[in-house]
């Protein structure tokens, strides 16, 4: 019995490219099937790669999800801070937080990162004096 896979890798006009694409996908299928998924990453030229976590890009996923889900723009307005001083803050226009604030771009690059920052200072800020107004 054969498969498009083995009838691919031997017939005698395959593509190289095919090929290797049937093989990782039914490589991936396999592993999938067994619970063992690979977590690494594939680019464009095919080249794999360890996926990359680090500290900013958790930030970065944090930034995101604030923005989404609009948290970016309600700690900015408690610390009454305003779109064009955010902006400024950060080194960026004034339409780039907005656009950021209302999900319709995605914060990236080291733009990103000063915003995550500013914003994370600005939630502790946030949280400290919220905690004073409960104990008082």
């Amino acid at each position: 019995m054969t498969d498009a896979r083995t009838d691919a890798l031997t017939a005698p006009t395959a593509d190289p490219g095919i090929v290797a694409a049937l093989v990782y996908v039914g490589d991936q299928i396999a592993a999938t099937a067994a619970g063992r998924a690979s977590n690494r990453l594939l680019t464009d030229d095919g080249a794999e790669h360890e996926p990359v976590d680090t500290p900013a890009h958790e930030a970065l996923y944090q930034l995101r999800a604030l923005c989404l889900n609009g948290e970016a723009r309600e700690i900015r307005e408690s610390n009454l801070l305003s779109v064009a001083e955010v902006a400024q803050a950060v080194n960026v226009s004034h339409t780039a937080v907005s656009r950021w604030e209302r999900g319709l771009r995605v914060p990236r690059g080291a733009a990103a990162l000063r915003y995550a920052k500013l914003l994370s200072a600005l939630g502790r800020n946030s949280s400290q004096d919220a905690e004073k107004e409960g104990a008082s």
